[in-house]
């Protein structure tokens, strides 16, 4: 098999497993196993070139093609993990405010005003 084929399996190979429905208590494995697929990609990556057949051509088009969607998929799965990094967060400050609700009591600004 040459570098191109094995380059367009990887990658038809990420495509597919990024595009199955994924649980959050599942992502931390498929985050794992899209970055061993990519680390076994990139070695390849420098072994592409020309010239090369039609069909090499096609499979390189492909290639392209599906690495346009995995970037957005992977952004996708970026932006989820943001959006649940910063639900946590909040919910540990509501939490930590509830039980102690005056700790950030500030005390700047008041004055005694004496009429007298």
């Amino acid at each position: 098999m040459n570098v191109v084929e094995e380059c367009y399996r990887l990658t038809k190979q990420l495509h597919s497993m990024l595009h199955q429905p994924v649980e959050d208590e599942e992502r931390e494995a498929l985050i794992e196993k899209a970055a061993s697929l990519l680390a076994e990609r990139e070695p390849l990556l420098p072994g592409i070139t020309p010239p090369f057949t039609h069909d090499e051509e096609q499979m390189g088009k492909q290639i392209i093609r599906l690495n346009t969607e995995i970037d957005q998929k992977m952004k996708l799965i970026k932006a989820l993990i943001k959006r649940d990094m910063n639900s946590i967060t909040n919910k540990k400050h509501k939490a930590q405010k509830y039980s102690n609700p005056y700790e950030n009591f500030q005390t700047d600004g008041y004055f005694y005003d004496k009429k007298n």
